[in-house]
Formats: structure tokens, sequence, C-alpha cells
């Protein structure tokens, strides 16, 4: 790999590099046929971390940081950057490994794995280490980016050292040290942001975690980056790294695929959600390795689809992330909760086209989010600039007129956010170009959100596409609307 610093500038740009350079090494591990399980180990940690990186590129693509920001962002920069290191040396290693075309292992390479196994289990451990740091230092940005006051980051910061079990050792005491004194140089600048979570629904999963552990509503299940296990919670087995004669026979047998094993293991009494330390199940696996048969022997038994392992993923939420579309889309329909974030979900179907499964995942998530309270995913993909995502969300069968919770339909919304293109769209896919939003609907608009502001004044007596356009000055946008047909002379209630 080359020197992503060289290569691109910026943090968005580095985190991205990042998150292609993850899937580049779970994509050939995905090649080697029966592989070991430490080569398994090491792909759940290569998922985290880049699950890690495509939220929090997706969250600063929204929330771009100021100049004053540039200490943090280094912070995050070298943690990026030592990960990286890390995975060009699991490459390496990997390469002694298995053959490139076909990914079957030779006798003479099974027997270079004997004494090859160690360092790759010592680097799995360097990239848990790394990967833990990383998280912290873009908790810690992400925070900031929020508006969060610095004594609040800072005692973020002591709550992540010990759940992150990086308090222990010289290099680490330097890091919070480093990240402390981040903190006090971006804070001395005045002014602090607006809080995006007044704006948004994003629900960043490093968030949502955070405020879970600021809550004491942790999770008994020992966090995936500690460097040694906590005490496992009842039904665990009490070790973290376990020999694969030691994993329970329901994990090994829904591992191996082995569904005539994993019916009679059931049918013997053993429960579907029995845990590892880490907090996986049989059912993650199952995601994992996108066997949905085995899944649903484990569901049709009781197994919880909505069961959280220790780094806060669902089945689902793991699915999307590793692109088991058809497995997300019966896990869907089997009731589970559609809680991964909304950039991770958009970056999914973006490039999603040709996957597996992927149009009954569409169908699924189309079903479900018909009959719910959002997330409003076209209205996302307005707000991410994501017409690709648009595009493909609208040929799947979403509705281009669904209101949000604000009452605001997809045109509307696009027009608010000066988004000619997504208007293009939305039009090409039935939208109405002559919506009317009722007096109504200004009960519902929110005063903190900027793009309401224009609707709140206009709309006490109703407006259409076209009174949006004229209420924000944009002629660009009146002309295209008129080119497309919209009435002019649409009267609206109270107007004569």
């Amino acid at each position: 790999m080359a020197d992503p610093l060289s290569v691109v500038a910026g943090i968005t740009g580095v985190l991205a590099f990042t998150g292609q350079c993850t899937r580049q090494i779970i994509a050939i591990i995905a090649k080697i046929q029966n592989a070991p399980d430490e080569i398994t180990d090491l792909r759940f940690e290569l998922q985290h971390l880049s699950s890690l990186v495509q939220s929090a590129h997706n969250v600063l693509l929204r929330n771009k940081p100021r100049p004053e920001d540039r200490p943090l962002e280094d912070t995050v920069k070298e943690c990026l950057q030592r990960c990286q290191d890390i995975m060009k040396d699991i490459e390496k290693q990997l390469s002694h490994f298995f053959n490139k075309n076909t990914g079957r292992r030779s006798p003479l390479r099974a027997v270079n794995w004997f004494f090859q196994s160690g360092q790759i289990t010592a680097l799995k451990d360097r990239l848990r280490d790394s990967r833990a740091m990383l998280e912290l230092s873009i908790t810690v940005l992400n925070s900031h980016l929020l508006g969060k006051g610095q004594q609040a980051i800072m005692d973020e910061i002591a709550n992540g050292m010990n759940r992150l079990a990086l308090q222990n050792s010289k290099h680490a005491r330097a890091f919070r040290r480093r990240l402390e004194d981040d903190v006090e140089s971006v804070s001395a600048f005045s002014g602090r942001r607006v809080s995006l979570s007044l704006m948004t629904d994003v629900g960043l999963p490093l968030r949502k975690f955070l405020e879970a552990q600021d809550q004491n509503q942790a999770s008994v299940l020992a966090p995936p980056t500690m460097s040694r296990p906590l005490s496992p919670p009842p039904g665990c087995y009490a070790t973290q790294e376990l020999h694969p004669q030691e994993l329970p026979p329901l994990v090994q047998a829904a591992k191996a695929g082995n569904m005539q094993q994993v019916k009679a293991l059931l049918s013997l009494g053993e429960s579907p959600d029995l845990r590892l330390p880490d907090g996986r199940t049989a059912l993650h696996f199952c995601v994992v390795y996108d066997d949905a048969s085995t899944a649903e022997i484990l569901i049709e038994s009781g197994a919880n689809v909505n069961i959280r392992d220790g780094n806060q993923r669902s089945p689902l939420s793991l699915a999307i992330n590793v692109e088991s579309f058809g497995l997300a889309a019966l896990l869907m329909r089997k009731g589970a909760t559609v809680d991964s974030s909304v950039p991770v979900l958009l970056d999914a179907i973006r490039t999603s086209e040709g996957s597996a499964g992927v149009a009954d995942f569409l169908g699924a998530l189309r079903e479900r989010l018909d009959d719910s309270e959002g997330p409003y995913l076209v209205h996302e993909a307005i707000d991410y600039e994501t017409d690709e995502t648009m595009a493909v969300l609208l040929s799947a069968g979403f509705d281009p007129n669904k209101r949000d919770r604000s009452g605001i339909s997809p045109i509307h919304h696009a027009i608010l956010r000066r988004r000619e293109s997504a208007i293009k769209l939305l039009l090409l896919h039935g939208a109405d170009k002559n919506d009317y939003l009722a007096p109504e609907t200004h009960d519902l608009l929110r005063p903190e959100v900027s793009w309401h502001r224009p609707l709140i004044e206009f709309i006490r007596v109703g407006i259409t596409p076209l009174g949006t356009a004229c209420a924000i000055y944009d002629s660009d946008i009146v002309r295209l609307l008129l080119k497309e047909g919209a009435d002019p002379n649409f009267v609206v209630a109270g107007s004569m």
C-alpha cells in the first residue's frame, strides 16, 4: 500500500483511503478457504475498524473541521497512519499464507501458516490497541464538532481510557496527555459550534455508545478493544481468546455452516443466544459468513435478531457493514430493528449495485421504513448530496412524495437545500411538481433548523415547490420547475 498521507490531503481523504485499504484486506481474507480462527478474528477486527472509519468519514463530510481544529485532526491522522502501518504488515503476512489466484492453501503454505500464526495474532493485538486509540481520538473530535464543552470532553477522555483499557501503559498515558493538550488548544478559540443533534437524525454509533456510557447504561459485555478481558457475563466462556475447540459447540457448528448439528444442539436445549466473551453469538457468525439458512434455523428457534455484541453491533448492522444483503433482508423481515447509522446505510446502498441479494434488501428496507417514523432515506440522500444513492432508492420503489416528520416532501426538501440535480431525479421518478404544503405544516417546522426558516415565514397560506423556490430567492430552481411543468397559477388556500 502507498503511504496515504502522501496520496491524499485532509482528514476526510485520509479516512476514505483507510477505509478502502481496510476493505481490500477484508476481501483478501474472504478468499482464504477454511481460514484458521486467527484469520477469522482478524477479519472481525478489520470490519470494526472499517465501520468506525466509515461513520467518522460521513460525519466529517457533514460538519467540516475549521483550521483551528487542526490539533485534533492531526491526532486522528496519526492514529490512522498507525493502523495503516499495521495493515501493511498484515497484508505481507497473509501473502505467505494463500495463493492470491485461488485462495487455496497448499501443503507447504499450510506448514508455513504454523510459523506465521503467532505473528498474525501479534499484529491483530497491535491493530486492536491502535483501533482503540483511533476510536477515542475520533470520539473527541466528534464531540468537539458537536459543540460539547472542554470539561465534558475531558471527562469523555477519562471514561474512554478506562473503557478501552488504555490506561496501563506509558504509551497510553502519553496518548491521553496528547488528547488533553489538543482539547485545551482548540478550546482556546472563542465560539462553540451548534450541535448537529438538534438538526439531524444521523444517530452516529459513536455518539450513541458514548452517551450510553455517560448515563451508566453500558452493556455488561466486555468491550472488544480491551487488551485483557473483564469477567464475562453469565452464559459466556471465561477467556476472550478461545481455542477453536473451546468455542461453544453451537458457535462451532454455526461457524462451520453445519445445519444438522445446529438443529441437534438446539433440540437438546442449547440457547441460540449463547454469547462469547466479546458478545458475539452464533447469529453474528452466520452474518459474517453470509449463511442465511443457518441463520433462519437459529431465528426460528428463538434467537434474538436484535442482540448486540461487545461493539454494540446488532446482526442487522453487521450484515449491512459486510454487505450480506440477503441475510439483512431476512433479519428485517424477522423483526430486526434498523439501527445502522444513516451514513453507513446510505454508503452501503450506494455501493450495493450488482451485489447478491440487494434487491431483496432494498425491498425489505422500503417495507420497514414505509411503516415507521424514519429515517427518511430519500431526504437523507438529498442532505448527503449522494445522487447515486438517491437513484438507487427511487429505482427500488422508495416514494418520491413521502413526507418526513416535519411534513416536508422530498421535492420541497431538495429545493430548500438548493439541490438541482436531486430535484431533477425526483421529478424523473414521479415527484409531484405542484406538491402543496398545507398551512398546518407550519406547526411541525423547527426554527433551529436553518433550512426550515424560509418556510416558517411563507407557509401560513400554504406553499408549492415554486413558492418554496421563490422563498429562497433561487431563480435557477424557479426556471427548472417551470421548464418541468410546474403550475405558476396553482391556487393555494387563503390566497383569494
